[in-house]
């Protein structure tokens, strides 16, 4: 989509994830269709959430989309699983 999605974080506080809204890229003349969820198959995605029960629905949505969902429970363990995925030659997550 040729878009941009950048994030702003700071030591113990919140990350604020930006990304470009819709009707700009449209605009633009960008008429490609999102994704659907057919497209998200087999892909892996990092699950970072403080909360168990969130995590666990974010998984089981997850899943039913054939996606491959990996949990974190914080952002500590987000970098060390990514940090584990890049010495072992994996792409990221």
């Amino acid at each position: 989509m040729q878009g941009r999605i950048w994030v702003d974080s700071h030591l113990d506080r919140a990350a604020n994830f930006t990304l470009p809204p819709r009707s700009k890229l449209h605009l633009r003349g960008e008429d490609r269709a999102l994704p659907g969820v057919e497209d998200l198959a087999g892909r892996s995605v990092l699950v970072v959430d403080d909360n168990a029960t969130n995590r666990r629905i974010l998984r089981d949505m997850l899943t039913q989309w054939k996606m491959q969902p990996v949990l974190a429970e914080d952002g500590a363990l987000a970098l060390l699983l990514l940090e584990q995925r890049a010495e072992c030659g994996l792409s990221s997550i």
